[in-house]
């Protein structure tokens, strides 16, 4: 057997056996091939068992300081910012003939009844569950792998997915809030949110091509309030003539927390209302 083949079929064994087999053969001369193990060897592989180790925690170490100087924005916020939204009138928008068609079908529809999908328990949806209608706060929920957004308005909630909870966005169906994950350039928090359905019932009409891109970042007032803003950018290719952009900032909530909103119960009590009308049937 060559010398290459001992030392290879010496080191495939097991580290325990093989560093038991050379610390008892005493390797008095170079022709001894039974153990492909000197004192020279010793050293070399405790400098590079060393080495290995000392990259292994200056790595750990490395990602523990960088996740400790990420900001965390966990807490309730209120929007600081004028609110971009409110249940009175239409914000203008720049859209494409395409898109004010699709508009002008819809608010045809409704508007002589002012009827609305918030007078349904619809929720608002991107982008504009961010935007403060109503002054209801929103909370955040933030850990190293998600980042969950919920609005006080019926709870409408979003998630942020972040690292290995990233899924392929071909098993996401569409919907109001869309698909969004996100990513770290330093301190700041890019998020990325597709897979939009098509809301010509929004304030912020879209269609299902729209992306939206936030940059989230921390910072202080002067007097020390943290102050939370993103920096948004929502292009849709189909209804916009140009990409709408905006910054949203918000502060803590006083209060701390949020009250519980449960649209549909108010419907389901006027329900019973009428059905005790119909009925006869008193308290």
């Amino acid at each position: 057997m060559s010398t290459r083949l001992r030392a290879n079929s010496l080191y495939n064994r097991p580290f325990a056996q093989h560093y038991s087999t050379c610390s008892h053969h005493v390797c008095a001369t170079i022709s001894d091939y039974n153990c492909f193990c000197t004192k020279e060897n010793h050293m070399l592989r405790a400098v590079i068992f060393k080495l290995c180790f000392t990259l292994f925690l200056s790595a750990g170490l490395h990602t523990s300081l960088l996740a400790q100087t990420r900001p965390d924005f966990t807490g309730v916020w209120q929007l600081a910012s004028p609110p971009m939204t409110s249940a009175q009138g239409y914000p203008e928008l720049d859209l494409t003939p395409e898109g004010q068609r699709q508009v002008d079908i819809y608010r045809n529809l409704v508007d002589p009844v002012g009827d609305s999908p918030t007078l349904w328990c619809v929720t608002h949806g991107m982008p504009e569950m961010m935007m403060g209608g109503g002054n209801y706060p929103l909370e955040v929920i933030h850990k190293p792998d998600q980042v969950t957004l919920i609005n006080e308005w019926q709870s409408e909630t979003r998630r942020v997915f972040l690292g290995d909870r990233i899924e392929s966005p071909d098993a996401i169906f569409p919907s109001r809030q869309g698909y969004s994950i996100g990513h770290w350039q330093g301190d700041v928090l890019v998020v990325e949110t597709a897979h939009l359905q098509e809301m010509v019932d929004s304030r912020f009409p879209h269609s299902a091509e729209t992306t939206i891109t936030e940059r989230f970042s921390l910072t202080q007032d002067a007097d020390g309030t943290p102050r939370l803003a993103a920096d948004t950018v929502m292009h849709d290719p189909l209804w916009h003539e140009s990409p709408l952009s905006y910054r949203l900032e918000w502060t803590p909530l006083p209060l701390g927390w949020m009250q519980p909103y449960e649209c549909m119960e108010e419907r389901w009590l006027e329900r019973l209302e009428v059905l005790s009308g119909n009925t006869g049937v008193q308290d």
